[in-house]
């Protein structure tokens, strides 16, 4: 028999997928590892797993006969529906808790951060995962960007298996609260400028439970309004002066290069 090349996302599953179309177990082949594959970061991207196999001399009776062979392979691996049966049934069991947990640990593993994955529930369909270990400032990224990424991920995954929405809050040490401390003190701080100064602040561009924050940090301060502003998911939000307020009795004055109506009236008469 001549060697033959297969390939899929790990070696196991291409040793699966050789056993499957020669219709032989694993010991029956000799396997040579081409490639063990490589998973990129957060699992998404990967170099796929490639493997050389070829039978091991076997006597003339036990020789792949077409029929054998078919018996062999019906017997070496389930068949594609029962394996989506039985991936569904475990998803079925599976807790969103449990199913999170899982998820961030593979990530984590896949880019060999030695962290753990603690995850808790807050409420219906709402969880909040914390990462631990002596490492967070790697998975944190800068302006908390890598578990912002993480955080977008699972929630995805998650509402897909369970075809529902499922809120996720991923947190590494403390960095949420202190977060929060600080945009708290930050929008403050500006709505202080804006009084004093009579001119709008702007902060930084800000995903968009971040700007909530800033948004209720000032909210009830009569002295200034907030709105966010740009385009996308990063915004910023401006605080400025509140302006007046039209009445409802009060006319609106015309804009002074635009002449009001009776000035019309009185340059055509």
């Amino acid at each position: 028999m001549m060697p033959q090349t297969y390939a899929a996302r790990s070696v196991a599953e291409a040793i699966k997928a050789a056993c499957a179309d020669l219709g032989c177990d694993q010991e029956q082949l000799e396997i040579e590892v081409l490639s063990p594959g490589m998973i990129g970061l957060f699992g998404i991207c990967f170099k796929k797993a490639k493997i050389r196999v070829r039978r091991k001399n076997a006597s003339p009776a036990s020789s792949s006969s077409a029929p054998l062979r078919e018996t062999a392979a019906d017997s070496a691996a389930p068949s594609p529906p029962r394996e989506k049966a039985e991936a569904a049934g475990e998803a079925a069991q599976e807790s969103p808790a449990a199913a999170c947990q899982r998820l961030l640990s593979g990530m984590l593993a896949a880019v060999r951060l030695p962290l753990s994955v603690e995850v808790v529930e807050e409420g219906e369909a709402m969880l909040v995962a914390r990462i631990k270990g002596d490492d967070i400032e790697t998975v944190i990224g800068a302006g908390g960007e890598g578990i912002d990424a993480l955080q977008y991920l699972v929630r995805k995954m998650l509402s897909k298996q369970f075809r529902r929405k499922i809120t996720v809050t991923v947190d590494a040490g403390a960095y949420r609260e202190q977060r929060r401390e600080a945009l708290e003190a930050q929008a403050r701080q500006l709505a202080e400028e804006v009084k004093a100064l009579g001119r709008s602040r702007a902060t930084p561009p800000l995903n968009p439970a971040e700007r909530r924050i800033v948004h209720m940090a000032i909210q009830g301060d009569p002295g200034v309004r907030s709105r966010s502003v740009g385009e996308g998911l990063y915004k910023k939000v401006v605080i400025s002066p509140p302006g007046r307020r039209k009445g409802p009795g009060r006319r609106r004055r015309p804009h002074p290069h635009v002449p009001a109506q009776d000035d019309k009236a009185k340059a055509h008469a």
